[in-house]
């Protein structure tokens, strides 16, 4: 990690501490994200749910200077924290907006990689997240196992989420069981 990712990512770590905000991607899956977007040079890179921007950073960190990132949450507050920590990078683009009436109007094959960092676009308006990425696209998303705490809210539709992937012919999907339980799909036609 760069000293200016790490400086980006304490200070938005202690926001969420401030702020009690628990659902930050983890260090594991933002190193992953950063490769990923890596092997995207001049990407168009989407994520859903901004957060506090933690993946946001990650994913930027990865990018090349062509790259862009859009990246979607409804939450006002949430996406003004993000800004303050990386709005002056010029490659990201904040939408203040629910991601599935965004994901309704999305372009189809417009983006190389979607992080599905909420539940639009993984448990909801799936169809139209997977219509916008291009082929030979990454489709991310993680938390797809049991919190530490015990919780496991979105265990049935994550099972779900893999059923459908793995059926269709037109993705290839693997299944990790590392960091909080990450899925990653290549759109292949």
């Amino acid at each position: 990690m760069s000293t200016s990712l790490d400086q980006t990512l304490a200070a938005i770590e202690a926001d969420a501490e401030r702020l009690g905000f628990i659902y930050s991607s983890d260090n594991l899956t933002g190193n992953l994200l950063a490769v990923l977007a890596a092997s995207k040079p001049r990407g168009r890179l989407l994520e859903l749910g901004t957060g506090l921007g933690h993946g946001t950073a990650w994913l930027l960190s990865g990018m090349d200077a062509q790259s862009v990132l859009t990246t979607i949450d409804a939450n006002i507050q949430n996406s003004d924290t993000a800004q303050t920590h990386i709005g002056n990078d010029k490659r990201a683009r904040f939408v203040v907006r629910d991601a599935g009436a965004w994901l309704e109007t999305a372009p189809a094959n417009e983006f190389d990689l979607i992080f599905a960092d909420a539940p639009e676009g993984k448990y909801l308006h799936l169809e139209e997240a997977l219509c916008a990425l291009k082929p030979g696209g990454f489709y991310v998303v993680d938390d797809m196992r049991r919190l530490q705490d015990g919780t496991d809210e979105y265990a049935v539709p994550a099972a779900e989420l893999v059923r459908n992937l793995s059926a269709r012919p037109n993705f290839a999907v693997v299944q990790i069981d590392w960091a909080t339980g990450i899925l990653v799909a290549v759109k292949t036609k």
